[in-house]
């Protein structure tokens, strides 16, 4: 840390908070929108980056996200063990954030095909597609199309997650 400060490549800043306009002691009460000592809420706006917005339900990155993704980029927002605000975009113009727990990925039902036990994947994927809006409504048919969606992006994260990478820089 101290050889990056001394080159000019990392710097330390104390005391941050968001402020949506020059304030003094006597009157950031009444000109800031923010609770400026209330740590959740500066937690918030730190995700959001966004204080002059009036529409303080989306988020940096994935504001960030829905403009990659528009310019015709793949990009997904990925966030460990919870939700964030800082990765959701716009309503209707981004996609939902990555799940990953902090332990790692797991494979869904593992060990089955490698024991010779009965495949349940298939069978997943076969009731999941024979869902008609007719027959089992909206609701229905979200939530076959989300449990498709996260086993495909399970499978994929697993398989990126155990291919082994050679770190070629020391972090001494």
């Amino acid at each position: 840390v101290e050889s990056l400060y001394k080159a000019g490549d990392l710097a330390f800043f104390a005391n941050m908070g968001v402020l949506n306009a020059p304030v003094t002691k006597d009157n950031y009460y009444s000109v800031t929108e923010t609770q400026l000592f209330a740590h959740n809420t500066m937690q918030l706006e730190a995700q959001r980056i966004d204080p002059y917005s009036s529409d303080g339900t989306t988020g940096v990155l994935g504001r960030m996200v829905d403009v990659l993704l528009a310019k015709g980029y793949a990009a997904k927002p990925i966030t460990v063990d919870s939700a964030s605000l800082a990765t959701v975009g716009v309503p209707g113009n981004g996609t939902d954030a990555l799940f990953v727990s902090s332990r790692g990925a797991f494979e869904f039902n593992p060990g089955q095909q490698k024991r010779g036990e009965f495949d349940i994947g298939p069978f997943i994927t076969e009731l999941n597609e024979a869902t008609e809006t007719m027959h089992s409504g909206l609701f229905g048919e979200t939530w076959s199309s989300r449990l498709q969606l996260a086993l495909r992006e399970n499978e994929e994260l697993v398989d990126v997650l155990s291919a082994s990478t050679e770190l070629t820089q020391p972090f001494d």
